[in-house]
This record gives structure tokens, sequence and C-alpha cells, in this order.
């Protein structure tokens, strides 16, 4: 059985946008090595500065009018409730700014730990909006290479865990990689070429060269051995048993 495969990651996370906003610059390329810490991505961030600075200047109003309050309870104790009515909204300022200063340093989307950006495109995301949560690439530990390959219903066989096949890659179909299946999904799930499939993630063999992220290529997958005659037949009796319902 022949099955689209590609070359990834077993180890990778997730980048995703803590917050609401348009991306304004991916700092990193793709495939380029970053460290934790480093800026992966920057969102635009007129609209919190914007804010931020309104918010400061009420803050300002605030505290003078908690000052002309104060001096007014000062000279008559009648005013002396509106002090604590000023206070509160001071608090409410400062909540305000230190939120909003929160959510500046949010625009930054920085690296949690070491690995390769894999992502598509630059064009793709520059001035997209993204929502709170949503994934913009993934952080790849480039010393845990596998294979990840879409198996088709339509092709599925016994797929054991520890058991071996050869991934031919696009890129160099005269090398050959040798993987060992690691995990298969249970339930089938819409592949990227928009077929149902099942996902299966391999490890490469032991003393394997490991080749680039993201090379592309497909994988031969050898089951039980059948008669011939199965083989040629196994999808025409597929067929006339959904059609005959036996």
């Amino acid at each position: 059985m022949v099955a689209p495969a590609e070359i990834i990651s077993l180890d990778a996370v997730a980048v995703t946008s803590p917050v609401e906003g348009i991306v304004a610059e991916l700092v990193v390329k793709p495939n380029q090595a970053v460290k934790k810490g480093d800026v992966l991505v920057r969102l635009d961030d007129t609209a919190i500065r914007n804010r931020l600075d309104a918010a400061r200047q009420a803050l300002e109003v605030a505290r003078a009018d908690y000052l002309a309050g104060a001096h007014r309870a000062f000279m008559s104790s009648d005013k002396t409730s509106e002090t604590g009515v000023l206070r509160g909204r001071i608090s409410e300022r400062l909540a305000e700014v230190a939120f909003l200063q929160e959510q500046l340093g949010m625009q930054r989307i920085r690296a949690l730990r070491d690995g390769i950006a894999v992502y598509g495109q630059e064009s793709d995301w520059i001035g997209k909006p993204v929502a709170a949560g949503q994934r913009i690439m993934e952080l790849a530990d480039a010393s845990q290479i596998g294979a990840q390959v879409w198996v088709p219903v339509a092709d599925a066989i016994q797929l054991a865990s520890g058991a071996p096949f050869t991934v031919l890659l696009h890129a160099d179909p005269l090398n050959p990689v040798q993987a060992l299946i690691e995990q298969a999904s249970y339930q089938a799930v819409k592949s990227p070429d928009g077929v149902a499939a099942y996902r299966v993630r391999a490890r490469l063999a032991e003393g394997a060269q490991a080749p680039r992220l993201g090379l592309r290529g497909s994988a031969k997958i050898d089951g039980q051995q059948v008669p011939l005659a199965y083989f040629l037949m196994r999808r025409p009796l597929s067929v006339a048993r959904q059609w005959l319902g036996v």
C-alpha cells in the first residue's frame, strides 16, 4: 500500500495568539531556528496604544479630581464622603491601565522554548485578523524527526505499532527512509487532501538519516501476504457488499 507522507517533528508545540488582533509581522522565517524568548510574531498594537494613552490621561484626571475633592473635604466635612468615590475612580483607572499594559505586552508573541518555526508562507498571515487561541505556527524539536502518513480509508490495512515501512521522498527518491509505526489514529479524519484517512505517526528507524522538516513523499507500507486474486478483487468485493448489504 502506498500513501502520502510528510516529514514532521514528533515533538512540536503550537504557537497561538494570546489575544485578538491583526498580524503585523512574522519576525521569523519558515524553518528558522529560534531560542526561548525570541519574538516570533508581532501583532498590530496601534489600537492598544491609543487606548492606553487615553487610559493614562483619564488616570491623571481622576487623580486631579481626587486632590480637588480632598481639598474640599478639608474645608468642609460635608464633602468627606466624596473623596471615597474619587479614590475608587483612581483605583478603577489604575486597573484599566494595568490591563492595557498587559495587553500591549501580548502583542509580541515569544517562543516558549527552543525549536524550529514551522508555518506556510509569510504572505498568508500579514494583515490577517486572528482570534485568541488561534494557531499561527508550530515550534518543532529538530532532534525528534519522524514521519506522518495519511492512509485512505479505502486502502486501510492492519497497522501495528512498531511495524516498519519505507518513505520515498519526492526530493530524494533514490534514498528511501526507513521508519517504524509509533501511533495510528483510531478514527478516520479529513486529510489535507480532503480524503477520509487514518493518521499514522512514525519514528525514524535507528541509524536512518534525518531529512529536512516539511519534505513530502510517499510511504510504502507492507501488510500481510494474501493471494493475488484477493488483492485484485478486494475493492470490487467491498463495493459489491455495500450494494448488496451482505
